[in-house]
């Protein structure tokens, strides 16, 4: 813990305990727009099933990838990669290479990752606790899973201040606004341009309830903010509603002046605005 503290001490942040949330990351310093905060390696990281010929499972790029000749699982981008990996690796390639085919069809990268989990606790002898993070490339592609130990302890908000972000399996936290000495880091774990009903359901996954100014707009807010991201613009050039799907799910009414289109309106709307 000693050393935890000064690591974060030399970054400029702090482990506090924050009301209502448990313990979480504060500032000691000012934050600019753009600046990193926190920067780390995975603990134990395993690539998606989809990418597992395509990226090196040590470091997750996909220059001159070659695979173990053991278990044939485990792609490698040179022999670096090969041997820094190799004294976790060689307690999961022999239970890899005895796997049949049809096992294997079987080994998602959560499954891999909670082996290399428990294989690595095991060689290390550590007791850890902390949440599992989608790496995902510049476009958004989800590589594989990984664990950040100091990077799960910053706590969510749909109002962030910072954005996780990661170049191959270097996970990066960066400012996205002013960030003053004592403010809480806070990222989003979610999809942040989705209504509150939506963003509600996607964070049951984390068993919690999210408590920021998004979530507890009252019910009129909360309506107009539906509208915003999930309504169609009036089609009357009077009114600067939107149409929101109605209970029926069926059609649409426009929460201002209450005009009605039923969904092959609606489909002709999104397929003229598509087209242009």
């Amino acid at each position: 813990m000693e050393n935890l503290q000064r690591a974060l001490e030399s970054r400029g942040l702090a482990l506090a305990s924050i009301p209502g949330k448990g313990r979480g990351l504060v500032t000691t310093r000012d934050f600019v727009p753009g600046d990193v905060i926190i920067f780390q390696e995975p603990y134990a990281s395993a690539p998606n099933k989809v990418y597992t010929s395509s990226i090196c499972d040590g470091c997750f790029t996909s220059n001159n990838l070659r695979k173990c000749s053991a278990c044939k699982v485990a792609w490698y981008c040179g022999n670096t990669c090969q041997r820094s990996e190799w004294k976790l690796h060689q307690l999961e390639c022999k239970a890899l290479a005895s796997l049949r085919d049809d096992r294997r069809k079987l080994l998602t990268s959560t499954v891999r990752l909670m082996v290399r989990l428990i294989l690595k606790k095991q060689l290390q002898n550590e007791q850890l606790s902390c949440n599992a993070h989608t790496i995902c490339d510049d476009e958004l592609r989800p590589l594989g899973t990984g664990l950040y130990p100091v990077i799960s302890m910053i706590n969510h908000s749909c109002v962030p201040n910072s954005i996780l972000m990661f170049e191959y399996r270097m996970g990066f936290v960066r400012a996205t606004e002013p960030i003053t000495k004592g403010t809480e880091i806070l990222i989003s774990y979610i999809e942040t341009a989705a209504t509150t009903a939506t963003r509600k359901k996607d964070l049951k996954q984390y068993f919690f309830t999210c408590t920021c100014a998004r979530c507890t707009k009252n019910l009129h807010e909360e309506l107009e903010e539906t509208a915003i991201l999930e309504g169609f613009r009036c089609r009357d050039n009077q009114c600067n509603g939107f149409l929101i799907l109605a209970s029926d799910n069926q059609s649409f009414t426009c929460q201002k002046c209450g005009i009605f289109r039923d969904m092959q309106d609606i489909e002709k709307i999104s397929k003229s605005v598509a087209w242009r």
